[in-house]
């Protein structure tokens, strides 16, 4: 009987075989009687063979983790910040009210707001005196470069004061303030524009470096968060430190930017929504908008924040 046991196992003609060549030929024989395979819609992000699925998704990095880790901690840091920092008006710096949190601003301070009104000049957005006036004193004497713009206040009285505590003193948290109003009073022409992306004009690194902060970028990204177009910061750069621009007259803030910007990748979408704080007289994005247009863009327009009333000498 073993013999007999032993040559079933070994011998082939005996009608026997070794147990590595039966598990080949069960394979084999299992191939065939397999189901055809089952592709799942690509928004599913698997397969599904027998029935059963199959999540075929390639596996996620860290970088996707943080990003979870970020949107479910994100609520939570929000309360905590609101916590240790509670939300101030930015003219009179009083605690806001819950129902006053939406417009960033108290109800007190909103009845006083410097808010463009009236006619305006149609190339910057300044006030005119007069409907029949279609541009400026300062835009009848000189051909801008960019298409059309507008702004939310007018530079004066406590907004000032405003921008300047944003600009200068580290307070960020006013650029939700000044993008929502530049969205608000922004909506008509947005809606005429239609830009395909928001470029802030940049700050040298040297100056950002020392203060901490960019405010055009900050604006532009509040900005978006309102309008939902997207920022890109990585297109322009200012590779030239100037002076300050506020004490210099009209011929110097020229000679004092003169190929002070660059555009770093190409193509810019368009059209391009140039977003700054204060739009004085024009020249800073007037140099950003000839750097643009050496590049071939044509549709640009500028939104910002404040807007000087008076002459620029």
């Amino acid at each position: 009987k073993h013999s007999e046991c032993e040559g079933k196992r070994t011998n082939p003609a005996a009608g026997g075989m070794r147990g590595r060549e039966r598990s080949i030929l069960n394979v084999k024989h299992n191939e065939k009687d397999k189901k055809p395979f089952r592709q799942r819609p690509e928004e599913n992000g698997g397969s599904s063979w027998n029935g059963r699925h199959i999540d075929r998704r390639a596996p996620e990095g860290p970088g996707a983790y943080l990003q979870r880790a970020a949107r479910w901690l994100r609520p939570w840091g929000e309360a905590l910040a609101e916590l240790l920092y509670p939300s101030r008006c930015p003219l009179c710096s009083r605690l806001l009210k819950e129902e006053e949190k939406t417009d960033h601003v108290c109800r007190a301070c909103a009845e006083h707001l410097p808010w463009i009104r009236g006619p305006v000049c149609l190339q910057c957005g300044k006030p005119v005196k007069d409907e029949r006036v279609e541009l400026c004193p300062g835009c009848e004497k000189r051909v801008h470069l960019y298409r059309s713009g507008a702004s939310a206040f007018a530079y004066e009285g406590e907004l000032r004061d405003a921008m300047v505590r944003f600009k200068f003193h580290n307070k960020r948290e006013n650029a939700c303030f000044f993008a929502r109003a530049m969205a608000r009073e922004g909506k008509r022409q947005l809606q005429l524009w239609k830009p395909a992306v928001i470029l802030p004009v940049p700050m040298h690194r040297r100056k950002r470096r020392r203060r901490g902060y960019d405010q055009a970028v900050l604006l532009a990204k509040a900005l978006s968060r309102e309008i939902g177009i997207p920022v890109r910061t990585d297109l322009l750069a200012r590779t030239r430190l100037t002076r300050a621009q506020k004490r210099l007259g009209l011929e110097e803030r020229r000679q004092n930017l003169r190929g002070a910007f660059v555009v770093r990748k190409t193509p810019v979408p368009e059209p391009v929504l140039l977003v700054d704080d204060i739009y004085t007289s024009g020249t800073t994005v007037d140099c950003v908008c000839e750097t643009l247009r050496e590049k071939g863009v044509e549709e640009i327009y500028v939104l910002t924040a404040c807007i000087t009333v008076g002459r620029i000498r």
